[in-house]
């Protein structure tokens, strides 16, 4: 991922600044939190963008947080 900011793709106007974040889910009856996801979001307009490396990210620590669920 690029260290400088980049204009929003949206607005033209706003930069896109890397958000990082927490979520929830429900996994076999418990309520799981992954911790770590990111996104990009303009300054501007709030548009909020997520990449292709950064869905595969998420969709690691998803696994890693259902694995330990698991006892894996």
């Amino acid at each position: 991922m690029k260290k400088h900011s980049e204009a929003c793709p949206d607005c033209e106007t706003g930069e896109l600044h890397l958000e990082r974040y927490n979520d929830e889910f429900e996994y076999r009856g418990q309520t799981l939190t992954v911790e770590g996801l990111e996104c990009l979001n303009c300054d501007h307009c709030g548009t909020e963008i997520i990449r292709p490396e950064q869905i595969r990210h998420g969709d690691k620590l998803f696994a890693d947080a259902r694995r330990r669920a698991d006892g894996l």
